[in-house]
């Protein structure tokens, strides 16, 4: 897996490699990121495909640190030079964890001291405790949780709506009447081959409602 240290310095290049990215800003210095993988035609694609997501830490309008959620553990990078500014402890507390919060019940932190020795784990374990996280296991593996239900919410985080330019409704549009003609082959196709069924009366619904959207 890409490390957060590369998809920071892609994504300040203008593009993270092998994914289409999406973006939502939360509050001016947190920015959500979406990275779908991308697929050529004809490759297999999982029905329970979900993106990877990053929150990005801003300063100064630059992306200097990024947070990873994943099902049992949190990954964080800082760029040295933005560390030890109170920076991070502040993107974390305010805004990144809450609103990891607001869509998953627990979150889950674990430290390897082999991995980190045992001055730096020290600071990590101070600072998780600091953010809310409850202390499960303290040996050769430190293991922490931060349990929605014990966090008082003070407010909902949104993020920022933003208008799609004319340009790119052109473009969704086009995509979404390319897409209708394909299903309507494959609608055709099934149709004459197999007759009239249940699966090809539900793939005649999409195809309205994506006819309906290129024109609304």
């Amino acid at each position: 897996m890409k490390s957060l240290k590369k998809i920071l310095d892609e994504w300040k290049a203008g593009k993270v490699s092998g994914s289409v990215t999406m973006y939502r800003l939360l509050v001016p210095n947190v920015q959500l990121l979406q990275l779908w993988p991308e697929y050529k035609p004809g490759e297999s694609i999982p029905a329970d495909l979900l993106p990877r997501i990053i929150y990005l830490i801003l300063e100064d309008s630059q992306a200097v640190g990024a947070v990873e959620p994943q099902e049992d553990n949190l990954q964080a990078m800082m760029l040295t030079q933005w560390r030890a500014k109170g920076i991070f402890s502040k993107a974390m507390k305010e805004v990144i964890l809450p609103h990891i919060l607001q869509s998953k019940p627990l979150q889950r932190l674990q430290l390897q001291r082999s991995e980190y020795g045992d001055r730096r784990v020290e600071q990590l374990k101070k600072m998780a405790l600091s953010m809310g996280f409850i202390l499960l296991k303290d040996d050769a593996e430190i293991r922490l949780v931060l349990d929605a239900s014990k966090k008082k919410v003070t407010h909902f985080i949104g993020g920022k709506d933003q208008l799609l330019s004319p340009e790119r409704k052109t473009a969704i549009r086009q995509e979404l009447c390319y897409m209708a003609y394909r299903l309507l082959l494959i609608r055709s196709e099934m149709e004459l081959t197999e007759g009239v069924s249940y699966n090809s009366d539900a793939i005649g619904d999409i195809i309205r409602n994506l006819q309906y959207h290129t024109t609304s």
